[in-house]
């Protein structure tokens, strides 16, 4: 006998029951019934939970963690639950104001995925945030300072081969100890970079 394990309507699975004595079909059938319920929606409660957690940790339209992860993990490394990375990059999208403007904003959505998977193609080997809008943050745990420049330096060849620019502002820290300090240093050195863009643009 095949029972479906339906809830709203969809089919998650099926429950099978064999070498049952025929005399008691009715009962059988009653109980799994009731059973086959029960299991459905435990299913559909377990399918939802894990919608809602990818909902809440990954970036919609790139794929990449978001910032609600990015401000967690740098929690945890504060509180020493997670070892302090070696590196800090941020990195923010040069002229995607100009091409949402001439271009509408699927050109521009598509311009911040092509930007993400240059991000994660480079630092395969560290975790790729998109802290909002067309900024993203970039942490690497086992790295050194040269294979760091020589990653920036191909994060920049890369996006101008992909069309795309970025301002890469990058921190190391050597002693590992601070965080916060490699994140503010990282997001000032993306500034200085960023302000150079536009200027050379008047």
């Amino acid at each position: 006998v095949l029972f479906p394990l339906r809830h709203g309507g969809v089919v998650l699975g099926y429950m099978w029951a064999l070498n049952f004595n025929v005399a008691d079909v009715m009962k059988i059938k009653e109980t799994l019934e009731f059973t086959t319920f029960f299991l459905a929606s435990e299913i559909a409660s377990y399918q939802l939970l894990n919608e809602l957690e990818i909902m809440s940790t990954i970036d919609s339209l790139t794929g990449v963690k978001n910032r609600n992860v990015m401000n967690n993990q740098v929690d945890r490394v504060v509180a020493g639950e997670l070892p302090v990375p070696q590196a800090v990059l941020f990195i923010d999208l040069n002229g995607l104001k100009r091409v949402n403007d001439e271009q509408g904003h699927n050109a521009g959505d598509k311009m911040i995925r092509s930007a993400a998977l240059i991000l994660q193609e480079v630092f395969h080997d560290g975790t790729v945030y998109r802290a909002g809008g067309d900024e993203f943050m970039i942490v690497a745990v086992d790295i050194t300072e040269a294979e760091l420049e020589r990653r920036v330096e191909k994060l920049r060849k890369q996006s101008a081969d992909g069309g795309v620019s970025f301002a890469v502002g990058s921190a190391f820290d050597s002693d590992g100890k601070d965080i916060r300090r490699t994140i503010r240093l990282a997001d000032e050195r993306m500034y200085d970079r960023k302000q150079k863009f536009k200027e050379s643009l008047k």
